[in-house]
């Protein structure tokens, strides 16, 4: 939703232009800019959405009355922020079901750690190394090679745009934006 306010990419360049700290440090006070001016530029999305409904339907009561151009101009203006509105209440319950499917996986978890604590699987680690098929000597070096700068990228930018990779919060299409800039 942000990411397509026009104000945004330079909200976000000025931020972190002005800090001479590191990347988490940059995302962290982000973090309380970015709550504050949500607050001014967007309000409440479905208070606005309310009240532009009631202004495009009071304008077109007021149309089937009598013509006016300067009424006709004004629904177009306000239909095309209602649009925006629509958009954007989109992208926030895109944003809260994934929210709400990170707490289910949560509860998954937690119920499946309780289910194979210590005291129930007493015997099941020595069958555990049979479960799995045996890594060469290869495959062990790749997994314990280091990251590089370039890895992170490619995963970074191959991730899909609204996962939030990070307890941050900050979508991936974010840094897939912004990676140059921090």
């Amino acid at each position: 939703m942000w990411m397509k306010h026009k104000e945004f990419v330079e909200l976000v360049q000025n931020s972190w232009q002005s800090q001479r700290t590191s990347v988490v440090e940059k995302i962290r006070k982000l973090n309380g800019i970015l709550k504050n001016w949500n607050k001014d530029k967007f309000g409440n999305i479905f208070h606005n959405k309310r009240r532009l409904l009631a202004m495009i339907n009071g304008i077109q009561n007021c149309l089937s009355k009598r013509p006016s151009q300067y009424l006709s101009t004004l629904e177009e203006t306000l239909v095309k922020e209602y649009q925006d509105i629509l958009e954007q209440e989109e992208i926030f319950w895109q944003q809260k079901s994934r929210n709400y499917i990170g707490e289910l996986k949560s509860e998954a978890v937690s119920y499946f750690f309780k289910l194979f604590e210590e005291k129930h699987i007493v015997d099941m680690y020595s069958q555990l190394p049979l479960l799995f098929p045996k890594l060469n000597e290869m495959d062990l070096d790749c997994l314990s090679s280091t990251v590089s700068e370039q890895d992170i990228k490619h995963s970074l930018f191959n991730i899909g745009g609204i996962k939030a990779p990070e307890l941050d919060g900050f979508p991936a299409i974010f840094f897939q934006k912004f990676l140059n800039s921090c």
